[in-house]
C-alpha cells in the first residue's frame, strides 16, 4: 500500500500504529457511525423485542442461528410472552432463516422476521461478531456474542491471529469489554440463555452499563480534530 498511496485515511483510531513500520502518512479520520448524519440502524427499547442477529452470509447463520434458537426457546420458559425479531438485509439470508426456524413448532409464535436492517428496536440482542453487533454496541443495547466458524478456519484463526476479542466493541474497549463472547463450543444454547437471564435480572442496571460504554466508544471513534474524512480528501486534493 505504501507504495501505491499517497497517504491512507482510516476509521479506527487503533489503526494508525499498524502502518508504524512504513512511511505512508496515516490519519485517523474518525468513524461515520458516530457522525452527525448518521441514522443509526437499531435503538435500545426496555419493552422492545430480543434481536436475533446471526450475520449476512448463509454459512455463518446456518452454523449460529441453531444456537441462537436453543436459547431462545429456554428463555422463552422463564419469559412466555417474550417477543424476538430476525432482521434479515436480503432474500437469501430471508429463505436460509425461514427454512432454519421452520423446524421450531415452538417458537412460531414469539419469532418474526424483519426483511430490513434499519429502524430496529431492541431490549436485549443475541449477536454475531460482525457489523451488527458494532451497531448494537453504539446504540447502548444490552447482549451476547455468539459466533461458530467452521473447524478449520477457526483453528487457522487461533494459530494466525492474536487478538483477545472478535466485536468490535470489545476490541476498541480491552479493559471493560461491554460484551461477554461465546466462541465455537461455547456458543451453546443452554449457555446462551443463562448469559442473557444474567442481564435479565437487573435489566435497568445493566443497560446503565452498556450505555456508558457506548459514551465511550463513541468518543473514542471521534477525530479530536473534528475533521471528517470529506474534509481529510480535501486537503490531500488542495496538496495535489
Amino acid at each position: 500500500m505504501a507504495k501505491v498511496l499517497d497517504s491512507l485515511a482510516v476509521i479506527f483510531p487503533f489503526e494508525v500504529k499498524c502502518y508504524d513500520d512504513v512511511s505512508l502518512p496515516v490519519t485517523f479520520v474518525g468513524h461515520p457511525f458516530v457522525a452527525d448524519n448518521h441514522r443509526a440502524p437499531v435503538s435500545y427499547d426496555q419493552k422492545g423485542p430480543l434481536l436475533l442477529l446471526p450475520g449476512s452470509r448463509v454459512q455463518p447463520v446456518q452454523r449460529i442461528l441453531p444456537c441462537f434458537l436453543d436459547a431462545s426457546e429456554k428463555l422463552i420458559k422463564s419469559k412466555p410472552d417474550l417477543i424476538i425479531e430476525v432482521p434479515v438485509p436480503n432474500l437469501q439470508i430471508k429463505d436460509c432463516v425461514e427454512e432454519i426456524i421452520s423446524c421450531r413448532q415452538g417458537l412460531h409464535k414469539h419469532i418474526f422476521i424483519r426483511e430490513n436492517l434499519n429502524d430496529l428496536l431492541a431490549s436485549t440482542a443475541l449477536m454475531s461478531s460482525g457489523t451488527m453487533s458494532f451497531a448494537c454496541a453504539l446504540a447502548g443495547i444490552p447482549g451476547v456474542i455468539a459466533y461458530k466458524a467452521h473447524p478449520i478456519t477457526y483453528w487457522l484463526g487461533r494459530f494466525l491471529i492474536k487478538v483477545p476479542f472478535l466485536g468490535m466493541a470489545n476490541l476498541l474497549l480491552p479493559d471493560s469489554p461491554p460484551y461477554k463472547e461465546f466462541i465455537q463450543a461455547d456458543a451453546d444454547g443452554e449457555i446462551l440463555s443463562s448469559a442473557v437471564e444474567e442481564i435479565w435480572v437487573d435489566q435497568s442496571k445493566n443497560q446503565q452499563a452498556f450505555k456508558k460504554a457506548s459514551q465511550k466508544l463513541r468518543e473514542s471513534l471521534k477525530n479530536p480534530q473534528e475533521l471528517d474524512a470529506v474534509d481529510w480528501l480535501t486537503d490531500e486534493l488542495g496538496r495535489v
